[in-house]
């Protein structure tokens, strides 16, 4: 039982590195400005990126709003470079955090995901040479792709 909860880990967090690979891959060569938010009556998160970086903001809903859950998608056109946004201060490439959230490059979010799933898929009572290669391709190949921007 415990493999099948170890498998969904991983699949879980190597889809959610190809998906950050894939917003940051259309946010630099299409020059879109993506914005995904989930509001319900009590928390708002939402998702942005442009320009290769990503910014995750938790805010409380207002009083009084009737929406049990609700997901919302806008995409725009951005012509322009990291420190013309508004949550990065001008630390272009950065982490950092604003008042409501977090802003990083997604590229450091796809290389903690692919980490997390190597992890996952690997952990086991001893450390082998097969599991320090595996664990060295996915580091190196996502710091070839940071490399290319």
């Amino acid at each position: 039982m415990l493999t099948y909860v170890r498998y969904a880990l991983a699949t879980i967090c190597f889809a959610a590195s190809v998906a950050c690979l894939a917003l940051w891959c259309d946010t630099i060569l299409d020059e879109r400005r993506l914005s995904v938010s989930y509001v319900s009556t009590s928390l708002n998160v939402m998702l942005h990126a442009a320009d290769g970086i990503g910014n995750i903001q938790l805010s409380r809903s207002r009083l009084g709003t009737s929406v049990v859950g609700e997901w919302r998608f806008t995409s725009s056109h951005f012509s322009g470079r990291a420190s013309q946004l508004h949550w990065t201060g001008g630390h272009e490439g950065a982490l950092g955090r604003t008042r409501t959230g977090v802003f990083f490059p997604l590229w450091y979010a796809a290389l903690l995901f692919a980490l997390a799933g190597v992890a996952s898929l690997r952990v086991g009572r001893r450390f082998t040479l097969r599991s320090a290669i595996i664990a060295t391709t996915v580091v190196a190949g996502l710091l070839g792709m940071a490399v290319i921007l």
